[in-house]
Formats: C-alpha cells, sequence, structure tokens
C-alpha cells in the first residue's frame, strides 16, 4: 500500500469508523487554494480537500455553501 493511500485509509477511519478500506488515490486538478484527491473505496467514493487547521472556517463556510446547494434543488452536489 502506497504511503499517501495508507494515510488517507487512516484519516477516513478516525472519521467514519474501521469499515474503510481505500482501494485507490488520484490527484485531482482545479484547485487554487486547496490540494484534493478523489478517495476510491468498495462502496463509493470520495472528494477530500486538506489544507492547513488555520483554515478550517474556509472549510466550514464551503460545507455551508454546498449545504445551500443542495437545498435549492437547481444543481447536483456532492454530500459535505
Amino acid at each position: 500500500m502506497s504511503q499517501e493511500r495508507a494515510f488517507f485509509e487512516l484519516a477516513l477511519k478516525e472519521v467514519l469508523g474501521n469499515g474503510i478500506s481505500v482501494e485507490g488515490v488520484r490527484m485531482q486538478g482545479g484547485g487554487g487554494i486547496n490540494p484534493a484527491d478523489k478517495i476510491s473505496k468498495a462502496s463509493g467514493d470520495f472528494f477530500l480537500q486538506w489544507n492547513d487547521s488555520s483554515l478550517i472556517d474556509m472549510f466550514e463556510t464551503k460545507a455551508k455553501g454546498l449545504q445551500r446547494l443542495k437545498t435549492s434543488k437547481t444543481i447536483r452536489k456532492p454530500k459535505a
């Protein structure tokens, strides 16, 4: 298992529980501020962005915006 894959598997297990098994990690482009990867696992994929913990407010704001998009039912968006 690659070091990157092992890292993401450990991080996801910490948040989601022990039933997580990462099958693949692929870097995604397009993020100007935050690095992003597509994390593949048997039960579905994750799109994961990360950055320094000092930027947590930015991620919370982004999650709120994604939630508003979901409730508007105007476009399909990922679960945040």
